[in-house]
């Protein structure tokens, strides 16, 4: 007797997910196989890399100052449209409707690269590159926003004469500057008034030192007090790297 065919079983419905899965999975790999870094010349051992170009992972929080991201793919992937975000700075390069979010096509060697400007605020900023069709391809790279000190004061007083009376006072503001960008917001400024006789202090600040704004400034009131010294006499500002300046006021009797 000629033994009859037996008709393979009907593929199940869990089998049929299983195998759509391992299909849509195995599709993401061809594109970003990890066999395409195996030679010396690859940018990594992975599906995707962030790096910058530089290898510089901070900047000075001066609003101007910039590092080129670089990100890696298989060259001869066919998925090649990156997205970047980044959580603080501004990113620039490719395309975009604004600074936070930038699209950019890697080249024919895999790379494609955008430009994180800092702020001017001390942040660490997460930035993010991700595969736009393949979202679970990607990598985050943390760049750090340091404390962008000044390089010269400029020091400006309401009066330059005051009563030596608990309620007479002239104001005092620091101006920070940079050569590049902007000083970071909250950088601390120390204030001193010193008699010109013996450089000895007097007086009373609202507070001895005070924070810059997002323009650079930072403001005291000073007070004589009825310290009993009338004469010329000096305040100071500086900052903790030591940049300085000084003027000269004159404090009167009181009425």
């Amino acid at each position: 007797m000629t033994p009859r065919p037996v008709a393979a079983p009907p593929m199940t419905r869990a089998a049929a997910l299983i195998f759509t899965l391992s299909w849509a999975l195995l599709s993401v790999g061809c594109d970003y196989d990890r066999s395409d870094f195996d030679n010396p010349t690859a940018p990594g051992n992975g599906y995707l890399t962030l790096s910058t170009e530089s290898g510089a992972t901070s900047l000075p929080a001066d609003g101007a100052s910039e590092l080129v991201l670089v990100v890696s793919i298989s060259p001869d992937a066919t998925r090649r449209t990156i997205e970047i975000t980044t959580s603080a700075g501004t990113l620039a390069g490719g395309t975009g409707s604004d600074g936070t979010t930038r699209t950019v096509t890697a080249d024919s060697t895999g790379r494609a690269r955008a430009t994180l400007k800092s702020g001017t605020a001390v942040a660490t900023a997460i930035v993010t590159a991700r595969v736009t069709e393949a979202s679970q391809v990607g990598q985050t790279l943390e760049i750090r926003f340091e404390r962008a000190l000044p390089d010269r004061l400029v020091l400006e007083l309401t009066k330059l004469t005051v009563e030596d009376r608990a309620d007479d006072q002239l104001g005092a503001t620091a101006t920070l500057h940079r050569e590049v960008g902007r000083v970071s917001e909250g950088t601390e400024v120390t204030f001193e008034a010193t008699r010109d006789d013996t450089g000895a202090p007097f007086g009373l600040f609202t507070s001895s030192a005070a924070t810059s704004d997002a323009d650079g400034r930072a403001m005291v009131m000073f007070s004589p007090a009825a310290s009993g010294y009338t004469g010329p006499a000096t305040l100071t500002a500086r900052t903790a790297n030591g940049v300085e300046a000084a003027i000269g006021f004159q404090v009167t009797a009181g009425g």
